[in-house]
């Protein structure tokens, strides 16, 4: 398995925002999906796991499907789960913010196909075993002490 933390800063010193690659064809998150990999490295994803909708982990996702726009000829795949759906349906692909779900086909295919998935609920992907628990964000629940 080849493994890779997609940089989110051109000197790599600072890591902003979150992408892994795995096998050059399955991310998990998409942070940093269209600033720190190629067009040719992008057009390889065939698979995007969304781990929680913090923008640290969405934000680039509506910048990689512009950039490879008339050049996908099947959807990307994304898994997460409901409530991640309609966070990134809600708040980052809608027209006033950027170009709504409905609107997101090129000429050939829709850009991107949404899967939802439980959360703590293994399940595979390319070949690879994922697990997604959107219960253990990074950040603390407001209303908690930790």
């Amino acid at each position: 398995m080849k493994f890779r933390i997609v940089p989110s800063t051109s000197d790599g010193r600072q890591q902003l925002l979150t992408t892994y690659l795995i096998n050059e064809t399955l991310a998990i998150d998409a942070g940093a999906i269209a600033v720190g990999l190629s067009k040719e490295e992008q057009l390889r994803v065939g698979s995007i796991v969304i781990t929680h909708a913090h923008l640290d982990h969405i934000l680039s996702l509506p910048l990689f499907v512009t950039d490879l726009f008339e050049d996908i000829g099947d959807p990307v795949d994304v898994y997460l789960t409901d409530s991640d759906f309609e966070a990134v349906n809600k708040y980052l692909f809608n027209p006033l913010v950027w170009i709504g779900l409905e609107t997101l086909k090129n000429s050939r295919t829709e850009l991107l196909r949404f899967h939802t998935i439980q959360s703590g609920q293994a399940f595979y992907r390319r070949g690879i075993k994922d697990y997604v628990d959107s219960s253990q964000s990074h950040c603390p629940d407001p209303g908690t002490s930790d």
